[in-house]
Formats: C-alpha cells, structure tokens, sequence
C-alpha cells in the first residue's frame, strides 16, 4: 500500500460542488433525515423536531455532500476508509465516494472482545458476514471457541443496585442506548428500551418458570430508576451490579435486540432470542421475534430449542479467524496489528491497471 494517507475530519467550512449541492440525490437525504428524526426523538424521549430544525438539518446534509464530493474529484483516493459509516455525516462520506466509483472500508469495534471490523461493505446488519447458515455448516468442523474474558464497558451515569441474588433460572435482557445505530437503523419493532421493558413485563406472567434480569446499559446516559419496581419481584428486577459476563454465564437465555451480547452469549453456548435486525440471526442458531405474539411464542420454544452445536463453532471460528482482526486500539494495539489493518484495506482496494 502506498505512503500517501489523508486525515479528513468533518467540517461545515468547506467548499461545496455547486452542482451537488444544487442537485443532492434524494434518496440519501431522505435516509439521513430518517436517521436524524429518530435520533432526535431518541434523545429526546418521543418528541418530535419542529419544522425549522428539519429544514435546517436538511440543508447541513446537501452541504456535507457536496462538500465530500468536491473532495472527492479533487482528491481522487483509491480507497476511502471510514469509522462505522451508519450516521448521517458519515454515511453521506460514503455515498459521496461510491458516487465517484471508489472504493471503502468501513471500520468499528469487533464484537468479539479485543477485534475490530474492517469490511468493504459495512457494519452490523449492513456488513458482509454470510447470512446462510449452509455456508458456516459447510466448513470444515471446528472445535468448540474458547469463552473469552468480556471487556466490561464504562460506566457514564451511576447505577441503581438491586441488592439481590441471581435466580436460580432467569432470562438475561441487556438494555442497548437508545440512539445507537443499531436500535435506529435495525430494530423496526422496539422503539426504546421502555418499550422492549414493557414488552417482558406483559409476558412476565405467562413463563413463571423464569425470571427477568434486566441491565441498563453502563454507558447510557438515561436512567431507569422508575421501571425498578414496576416488575414483581418474583418475576425479575435490574441487575445492575452484576457483570455483564456473570449475567450470561448464569442465564438460561439471553434477549437482545441487536447487542453484541448476543455473541457474546454464543461462546458461552447460551440460547438467544434476537428481537431486532442482527447478522447473527441466524436459523438453528437463534431464536427470532419480530413482534409481541412472535417473542412470546419464542419464549414458548425456548425450553425445547437446542442451538445447532457444530453451527455454533463454525460461526463463532469464522467470526473470530477469518472475519475479524486481532487487536483493538482501545485495549491492545501492536504492530501486528496494524500490520492486519494494512493487509486487510490492502485487499480491499481495486486492483491497478497498467
């Protein structure tokens, strides 16, 4: 790979193509003012923004995109490289590239601990990770993944305990943050983590055989002291104190919407139940539900359903060797690895012609 790296970081103060900017194509605004409204009624607890924010909003898009376009042309990069690509002001990054016909690599945390992704087509349910269960089965058998030490996450806002001891069988539910791309790009069913609660507690009766331990997110910045003692007591409550890891290796099932933890939860042999959009979900080796009557009739399933065993290696081993790069500049980043990082864009450009 050649020496030559820019560093671009978002900036209104920016020249535009006057011809983009005139002419952005609608179909990406419409999916960044998609994103933006209901990143703002996440952030703001439903409410909804007023006309002059939209129109505003609006007009910072057509900005940014012609402004990247401009950059593009001008520029001309075999490869353009970009952190996550799902919210707006990078996405728009992207699709000005794609325009251009070049190239890009979309990079993030792995949800493996200690991984990070690098994929020329995108992240989470957008990435490029075989939806067919045939294709992992069609690997040669791998033994079973060792259960890795989970990376716990920050804690941003304190955390009101539960003081109580972890049933004997209960059903782990980790809350997301409600204005991650994950819940507003993939989870078309529940809103908000008041939502998913709300859902459980209405089923909480009908499965006296589990208990419901819910964790808020550490890093969220919203609190659920309210929901604390909206459930009975023998049918769940918040297990805030307990580790993430601890949570799942004593459960009996996990629900997720689309959280990492349902991988997580996999190396641990964990049934899970996906309610949201997840490139993990996979037949035979999750559940699915994608409503009320559908989650209800997957908690009816669980206690018959086995995971495919050898799916499950395959799946987890394909992730971890073959999808993933060893290492995270969060935790350790050698020379290894970003000798991988190199390989990795490496492959992902197009080949020179002479």
């Amino acid at each position: 790979m050649g020496e030559a790296f820019v560093v671009m970081r978002p900036s209104p103060l920016k020249w535009p193509s006057l011809s983009d900017l005139l002419s952005p194509p609608e179909a990406l605004l419409t999916d960044c003012m998609s994103y933006a409204i209901k990143d703002y009624r996440a952030e703001r607890d439903g409410k909804s923004p007023g006309p002059i924010w939209m129109a505003m909003q609006r007009l910072i898009f057509r900005w940014h995109y012609a402004c990247d376009r401009r950059t593009m042309r001008r520029l001309s990069p075999s490869l353009a490289v970009i952190w996550n690509g799902l919210k707006p002001r990078r996405y728009i990054f992207a699709e000005a590239a794609r325009r251009d016909n070049i190239p890009c690599a979309f990079m993030e945390h792995g949800f493996l601990p200690n991984t990070t992704v690098c994929d020329g087509k995108g992240i989470h349910e957008r990435n490029s990770v075989p939806r067919d269960p045939a294709f992992f089965r069609n690997l040669p058998p791998a033994p079973a993944p060792e259960a890795a030490q989970l990376v716990a996450r920050r804690v941003k806002t304190a955390r009101q305990s539960s003081g109580r001891e972890l049933p004997k069988r209960y059903v782990f539910i980790p809350f997301q943050i409600d204005t991650d791309s994950k819940i507003i790009l993939f989870s078309p069913w529940i809103q908000n983590m008041r939502h998913l609660f709300d859902e459980l507690r209405a089923l909480s009766d009908k499965f006296p055989q589990y208990q419901f331990v819910f964790k808020e997110h550490p890093s969220s910045h919203k609190t659920y002291g309210d929901l604390h003692s909206l459930l009975p007591a023998d049918r769940g409550f918040f297990a805030n104190e307990y580790p993430t890891q601890t949570l799942i290796e004593n459960a009996e099932a996990v629900i997720t919407i689309s959280s990492t933890v349902g991988i997580e939860a996999m190396l641990y042999s964990k049934k899970v139940i996906v309610i949201g959009q997840a490139f993990y979900d996979l037949p035979g080796l999750t559940l699915s539900a994608r409503s009320g009557p559908q989650l209800e009739k997957a908690l009816t399933q669980l206690e018959q359903f086995t995971p495919d065993e050898q799916l499950r290696r395959n799946f987890l081993t394909y992730l971890k060797d073959d999808y993933l790069i060893p290492g995270n500049r969060q935790v350790k980043a050698d020379d290894a690895h970003y000798a991988r990082i190199k390989a990795r864009l490496q492959s992902l450009r197009p080949t020179p012609r002479y």
